[in-house]
């Protein structure tokens, strides 16, 4: 045993091959300048004093390193290098505050911010200063540079809609107590701004299942309602072309049907048929000539052609 000094109950030994002395009372105090123990001689037993160091130090003459039990050296998780603490891992279980000592509210993050240092922001100004609300189910338009709001088209997955948060169709365009959105024209504008012998075209396709169209089809139409302010609304004209033949390889005869209501309670009727042959019916959806009209009908501000008792027709 070499003991470097003694004073009282004091010890100081160096590293290895130094070893404790022996033969001392209890409560005699140790230190080690080798390892930086801390011991105390307890039942004739020299015991590390808890956070008092154990095994060698590590890292580079600036590092201070902790191993599991708290005491310098050994395996470490924490590490200090003079400038920056390095922990393997970490559990805050308290309050963090920023550079200011403020503490962060909820929906906060801590943002660096360079040479003014680490401070609590909200996420919104955080990820590109973008900020709003009120955008579920709308797909959001920007109310000014940095901020997102409720736009006007509305998206819940299976029907779109246009003006009104509760799309009853797959596409339902709703104006506001009857003011047209894009102009005092109507709703919807189709421009072509192209060179060429095409304008803008409405499709309408129809295919049972992928299969060809049968005899009877709508291809499509177009549908005029108006609302009673009671009730519902009531279909008053239609426009609509209607499979009249039996369909083949690039071949589809179709009449354009023209239906209007006469009392406004759904009591829809054709009332005009352009055939696919080019044959004209007014008052019959069977026309034999070019134009077939079924009754009275007048050709002048005086006179009118009207049926008479015969095949023909005599002029009043």
């Amino acid at each position: 045993m070499a003991i470097t000094r003694y004073a009282g109950d004091r010890f100081v030994i160096g590293s290895s091959p130094d070893t404790e002395p022996t033969g001392v009372l209890d409560g005699a105090f140790l230190i080690n300048t080798g390892n930086l123990s801390q011991r105390v001689l307890r039942n004739g037993t020299w015991v590390t004093l808890a956070g008092g160091g154990g095994g060698s130090p590590g890292g580079s003459n600036t590092q201070v390193q902790f191993n599991d039990n708290g005491s310098f050296g050994g395996t470490t998780g924490l590490t200090f290098d003079g400038q920056r603490l390095y922990a393997n891992n970490f559990q805050l279980s308290g309050i963090l505050y920023d550079s200011n000592a403020s503490v962060g509210e909820g929906g906060m993050v801590l943002a660096n911010e360079g040479t003014t240092g680490v401070h609590w922001k909200s996420i919104e100004s955080v990820l590109s200063g973008v900020g709003g609300s009120g955008v579920a189910n709308y797909v959001a338009r920007w109310s000014d540079e940095d901020t997102l709001t409720t736009g006007a088209l509305v998206d819940d997955g299976t029907k779109v809609g246009i003006g009104t948060p509760t799309p009853d169709d797959i596409l339902d365009v709703t104006t506001t107590n009857g003011q047209l959105l894009a102009s005092d024209y109507g709703v919807l504008k189709l421009i072509r701004g192209t060179a060429g012998d095409y304008g803008s075209a409405l499709q309408f396709i129809k295919s049972d299942n992928g299969g060809a169209v049968t005899d009877g089809a709508i291809l499509g139409s177009v549908r005029f309602f108006g609302h009673d302010g009671i009730d519902t609304a009531t279909e008053g004209a239609q426009i609509a072309s209607i499979i009249n033949g039996t369909p083949s390889a690039n071949v589809n005869p179709t009449d354009i049907v023209f239906k209007t209501a006469s009392t406004g309670n759904d009591d829809l009727a054709e009332k005009v048929r352009i055939m696919s042959n080019g044959k004209v019916g007014i008052g019959t959806s069977a026309p034999n000539y070019k134009l077939q009209v079924v009754g009275n009908f007048r050709a002048s501000d005086t006179g009118y052609f009207a049926k008479t008792s015969g095949t023909g027709l005599s002029v009043d």
